[in-house]
């Protein structure tokens, strides 16, 4: 049974949905709607919750962000809080949350029903984040119908929460007899809301403001307001994306008022003339009198730069009673200073409205940019030129506060982005904050301004998909529609983008022609279109390096081509980036992409002990809880906002500087990449390496190139380049003073330069003392002066290394050519392809060996083993002095067959926990690897072992150092141990062994955390003298590029063992 205040709320769904109900594909009749409506047989969820054509009940039309004030002083503070029209209802309410809709607490919105037992909450949060259900990670499937075919509109009748909020306010005495606007931020996933236990609206879309005209529930004193959110409705099959699936009132929530007569919204469109010179200035200003008698006043409106007046009108209004008008206001203004994120120039807007007795009713103060947004020929050009986007997609995400993000934080997310010379950002998927955009204005950044609309999980099929389902167009479009009404001012926004991975179809033709009919100054893009009509830039995501270059070179494809998302950051990854960025200086057409993504979506929560981690899908709930695991950690900044790794190389490939050689011995090209800033605030700072140590430096101060202009510059260093050692130019772009957004001295661009080539290094093996060997059993014990190897010949490995007394190796020189798979490894399930490879060289058997005591002072051990049935042999030889000193040599031989690609090819060791500290030749001072190495220079570097590991939220390959010349261990206690070779080298230690980082075939077996892993004692070192690469094209299928793989074939390298001790 349906109770009596059930029917309350179904006869107010009634009412609204008279207008509502009518179908693009069915028209349902008013005695079948009251059939659905009242006839309660099998279902307990209220029927408007299940429908996709009711989208909102007594929702107020979607307008411009903005706040109108009541004086210019206020407005000009652009405060809120500052304004006696303003309520913040933010803080704690009453909250019950509720397992399902029939425990609900039905009767919750009565004045008088007791809450005083509730819990309270904070608003804005999510609820599961408070202890109240579980967070669920899913990417495409929907978590309500994870292992079964989804039924859209059907949400589940009992597996779905709701949390019931409730609380007090008091309207000021000033606000009676003006119009009162309650406004929520975003409230995920529905919600209706009562006012002193009247029903006032219902609404879906959780990531757009909904605003409600409470002024008929309100009463004088104290009032009270009810809040009923639904986790699932109709409106989550177009919520599908790939991110925590969480639940509550996620923004700002406020009361605000308005005068009978007030400036109801406003469009400005500044744009720029044919030249790009002059600022072309409309502006559309809507004053409302709904309500109110005739009215008579003037409108004002002030422009300024700088605090400069360029522009000051007056307009006489008049209004007839009930009704609006639009003011049109229109100028060219010359020689603007135009908008763009390299110089995010804005003006000063500043919208009056006064009545006929000079009172001011409202001020706006906004501001906005000139610029000017087209496609011609066949590329993308901001005020006249073709920029390239650097961009980034970009959740909202906190690692404690979930969907929840702070001006604070979006501030600081912005500087990191400006800092590594991100120019453009995607709002995955959908609209964000208000704020953002204000910050995007003002600090520069591009923006791919996207609608709240995924239904991935439906796939993509014409059959199957929403998109090309009229029943939802309206859904469709009150999204598109709304978001562009909203954010309409902001000068940063150079496209609207219709959704993700919706499918295309009817209803995405459908938005991209409102789009283009409400908005002529922006592109419309939408990637699902691929190369259908319905999109103005052609953005297929993951499109890898092959499919680019011919989309390039194809005539017949007009539109330029921007990844919407490329480069999938998964873990240990990017690795091919600078390829892709090859392809985009290459050709026209293509212009760059957005990088998936910006943030691991960790959440920071702790063990039962109290060790703090960060968790993933699967972290939460009982078994069974959907789960899509790890796939939301594709960060280049980790939750905590650190920056991992590859955040430099993605640095490095998107500075605006370019650096290249010329055929002159120290001169260097340099091209200002910039499309409208010269280098007049950039000094360039410059050191002459000598293997791997500055002997000389200096700064170079005049290099003032305007946009896209080239010169040579010749670095003038005195000292003379010896021919036995290796030389490289450090070239540092820095900043002569602060930027917006930038420090002085900031590195904004690099490059290394490398002179000569390295000498191969000369090891002595002269040593005075003799050695000599023991064979006890499988073991074969070699001393010489002042040192003991024990060599095991069932693994062709060392047991023991002691050096005057002191063990410098533990073990060691066993085979290694498996890797803890990383994130683009499991996706491309070559922990299973490759698996043959994983113990190949670990069990004690079928080593042979020889020893061959060449003289007194040399001993030499070669070992050799079959592998893979015959088809391959691997070869060890040791060659160990008297001084201590061993050289090894290792070999694959590749006979016969057919057999996968191996990780790398390498040995391992295990060092005693003193040789903490590490000193390396090569690059650094990150890590990096053979297809992700840009970011990186050579030098020498130090580290503690502590520091050397990379703590990805899922444990798996890191650490890597590549093209090292030589490494040392030591003790600080004067003793170390100095690996080198005559050849380039990659290494790695740390304390953490192979074993601990490998979550096995199936990672979704396991629950890893880099947090939770616990330190060894002892010092993992691995050194590769070959190794494949990461891969960035996505993490589900593609492997590193061909020349960054390593094949089944022979291979063959060789390191010297140095031990050092005090004489």
């Amino acid at each position: 049974m349906i109770s009596a205040d059930e029917n309350s709320i179904l006869a107010f769904q009634l009412s609204s949905m008279k207008k509502l109900i009518h179908h693009q594909k069915t028209v349902f009749s008013l005695s079948l709607m009251l059939f659905f409506l009242f006839d309660s047989t099998g279902q307990t969820l209220l029927p408007i919750i299940e429908d996709p054509a009711i989208v909102e009940i007594n929702k107020l039309p979607a307008h411009a962000s903005f706040f109108a004030y009541e004086n210019v002083k206020i407005a000009q503070e652009k405060d809120v809080n500052q304004s006696n029209r303003y309520l913040s209802l933010n803080g704690f309410w009453k909250f019950k949350w509720a397992k399902n809709p029939s425990s609900r607490p039905i009767e919750f919105y009565k004045i008088d029903f007791p809450v005083s037992d509730w819990d309270t909450i904070p608003v804005p949060s999510n609820w599961q984040l408070h202890g109240y259900g579980i967070p669920i990670y899913v990417n495409i499937p929907y978590p309500f119908s994870f292992d079964s075919t989804p039924t859209p509109p059907d949400v589940p009748d009992e597996d779905n929460p709701v949390g019931s909020y409730k609380r007090e306010f008091e309207i000021p005495e000033s606000w009676m007899g003006k119009d009162i606007i309650l406004h929520f931020g975003a409230v995920k996933t529905c919600f209706f809301v009562w006012i002193n236990g009247k029903q006032v609206g219902y609404n879906q879309d959780s990531k757009l403001p909904a605003e409600f005209n409470i002024t008929p529930f309100i009463v004088h004193g104290k009032n009270d307001i009810a809040v009923e959110i639904y986790r699932w409705c109709d409106g989550s099959y177009l919520e599908d994306q790939d991110f925590w699936r969480l639940a509550g009132i996620e923004r700002d929530v406020f009361l605000y008022t308005k005068e009978k007569v007030h400036l109801q919204d406003f469009n400005v469109t500044a744009d720029l003339s044919d030249d790009y010179k002059n600022g072309l200035f409309n502006l559309k200003t809507v004053i409302s009198a709904i309500n109110a008698t005739k009215f008579k006043g003037k409108l004002n409106l002030k422009l300024s730069r700088e605090g400069k007046v360029v522009l000051k009108e007056t307009k006489e209004i008049s209004l007839k009673k009930d009704s609006s008008k639009t003011i049109f206001h229109s100028a060219t203004l010359k020689s603007v200073d135009a908008w763009s994120a390299e110089i995010p120039n804005l003006y000063e807007l500043q919208i009056e409205l006064k009545d006929k007795k000079g009172r001011t009713i409202d001020v706006i103060q906004k501001l906005i940019g000139f610029r000017n947004v087209k496609i011609e020929n066949s590329q993308l050009l901001i005020n006249g030129e073709p920029i390239l986007i650097k961009g980034v997609n970009r959740h909202e995400h906190h690692m404690k506060t979930g969907h929840v993000v702070s001006k604070e934080d979006m501030l600081e997310d912005i500087l990191i982005m400006k800092s590594n010379n991100i120019n453009a950002v995607r709002t995955s998927h959908y609209p964000n904050h208000p704020y953002w955009y204000d910050l995007c204005d003002e600090y520069g950044l591009y923006v791919y301004d996207e609608a709240n609309i995924e239904s991935h999980g439906m796939g993509y099929d014409p059959d199957q998909t929403l998109g090309n389902d009229s029943i939802w167009m309206k859904a469709h479009l009150e999204r598109t529609t709304r978001m562009i009404e909203r954010d309409k001012n902001h000068p940063c926004i150079i496209a609207w983008s219709l959704g993700n991975e919706g499918g295309n179809g009817c209803n995405f033709h459908a938005t991209y022609k409102k789009a283009k009919s409400m908005d002529s100054t922006r592109i419309v893009v939408y990637e699902r279109s691929v190369l259908d009509w319905n999109t103005d830039v052609v953005g297929l995501m993951y499109a890898d390096y092959d499919y680019l270059e011919r989309y390039a070179q194809n005539e017949d494809q007009k539109r330029p081509f921007i990844l919407c998302e490329y480069a999938h950051a998964m873990g240990n990854s990017l690795g091919g980036i600078k390829e892709y960025w090859d392809l985009f200086k290459k050709y026209d057409k293509l212009q760059g992409g957005f990088i998936w993504d910006f943030q691991d979506q960790g959440l920071l929560t702790q063990t039962k002990d109290g060790r703090p981690y960060f968790a993933y899908g699967g972290d939460f709930g009982p078994k069974g809880t959907p789960s899509d695991h790890n796939f939301l950690n594709n960060g280049l900044i980790a939750a905590d906002k650190s920056l991992n790794p590859h955040m430099l190389e993605a640095k490095v490939a998107y500075q605006n500087i370019e650096f290249s050689k010329t055929k002159i011995l120290g001169q260097i090209r340099i091209k200002n990449n910039h499309f409208f800033k010269d280098l007049n605030n950039v000094i360039f700072k410059w050191s002459l390496i000598e293997n791997g140590s500055p002997i000389e430096k200096g700064i170079l101060e005049n290099i003032s190139l305007l946009p896209q202009e080239i010169t040579n510059i010749l670095i003038p260093y005195k000292s003379k380049i010896n021919p036995h050692a290796e030389f490289f130019i450090h070239l540092f772009a820095t900043l002569k003073e602060d930027e917006k957004g930038l420090r002085k001295g900031q590195i904004i661009a690099q490059y290394e330069y490398p002179i000569n080539k390295r000498e191969s290094p000369h090891i002595s093996t002269i040593s005075k003392g003799e050695i000599s060997k023991k064979i006890i059993g499988k073991e074969i014990l070699i001393s010489g002066t002042n040192f003991q190897v024990t060599m095991n010949t069932e693994t062709a490995t060392l047991t023991k290394y002691v050096v005057d007394d002191t063990e410098f190796i533990k073990q060691g020189g066993h085979f290694n050519f498996w890797r803890a798979p990383v994130d683009n490894d499991y996706g491309a399930n070559t922990p299973v392809k490759y698996k043959e490879w994983k113990t190949v060289s670990r069990n004690k058997s079928n080593f042979s060996h020889y020893i061959d005591h060449k003289n007194k002072g040399e001993i030499n051990l070669s070992f050799t083993k079959a592998i893979l049935n015959g088809d391959a042999q691997l070869i060890k030889n040791y060659e160990i002095y008297a001084n201590g000193r061993i050289h090894i040599t290792n070999q694959l031989i590749a006979l016969k067959g057919e057999h996968s690609p191996i990780y790398r090819f390498g040995n391992q060791f295990e060092i005693p926990e003193y040789f903490s500290q590490c000193q390396w030749y090569g690059n650094g001072p990150g890590e990096s690897y053979v297809d992700r190495k840009n970011g990186v220079m050579v030098g020498k570097y130090n580290s503690s072992i502590d520091n050397m590991h990379t703590n990805y939220a899922r444990p798996q390959e890191n650490g890597n150092r590549t093209d090292t010349r030589w490494v040392k261990f030591s003790n600080g206690k004067g003793s170390s141990i100095q690996f080198i070779s005559d050849k380039l080298f990659d290494f790695s230690a740390s304390h953490f062994t192979q074993e601990d980082l490998d979550s096995g075939s199936d990672k979704t077996t396991t629950q890893k955390h880099g947090k939770l892993l616990s330190p060894r004692k002892n010092v993992y070192f691995n050194i590769d003298g070959y190794t494949s690469g990461l891969g960035c094209v996505n993490s589900w299928g593609a492997l590193p590029r061909k020349e960054y793989q390593l094949p089944y074939k022979d291979y063959s390298y060789s390191y010297w063992i140095i031990p050092s001790y005090p004489k």
